[in-house]
């Protein structure tokens, strides 16, 4: 808890070739594999991510698993990502239950760039910003250049609470 990534450049994840499929995020929160962590509290702000994943191995270039909360993704510049399936900024994109006492994940995404989304050869979707739950704000971002539609939301995280608030975005493509 409590952990701020502000100001890094961080490029060219998933670029490399190895036995072992590479893994192309650029910034991952939570626990991908089992969705129990917690993690609380997450200041990622002004930083660049470029070049994240290829057309073999898709990424995300801010991921968001579930059941974290109290996430803040602000004034990123995010470009040139390739993605499996999902967004470049991919929030919450699990089924999985909130706990009972902690259901709304408080997350706001604003004032971000996005720029450039491909998915790839197998994959689908490619958004700009992806949703899947309620109790996120996507606030002042421009999404540009996706392959798929600029915003995209799922009905994905069982029991969350709060609403999906979309406004004063400048979203190019589709909705």
């Amino acid at each position: 808890r409590a952990i701020e990534i502000s100001k890094c450049y961080l490029h060219d994840s998933g670029q490399i070739k190895q036995l072992e499929r590479p893994f192309a995020e650029g910034i991952y929160v939570g626990d991908g594999a089992k969705l129990k962590d917690r993690s609380n509290d997450i200041l990622i702000a002004e930083n660049t991510l470029e070049r994240i994943g290829n057309a073999s191995q898709g990424g995300e270039a801010i991921e968001v698993k579930c059941p974290t909360y109290n996430v803040r993704i602000i004034d990123n510049q995010i470009s040139d990502v390739w993605v499996h399936s999902g967004g470049a900024i991919n929030l919450l994109f699990d089924s999985v239950n909130y706990p009972k006492w902690r259901t709304d994940p408080e997350i706001e995404v604003r004032g971000n760039q996005v720029d450039g989304v491909r998915h790839t050869r197998n994959g689908y979707d490619a958004a700009g910003i992806c949703v899947g739950s309620n109790g996120i704000i996507i606030k002042d971002n421009t999404v540009k250049n996706t392959q798929g539609p600029a915003f995209l939301s799922f009905a994905n995280a069982a029991n969350t609470s709060g609403k999906v608030r979309v406004y004063s975005n400048k979203l190019h493509g589709g909705f």
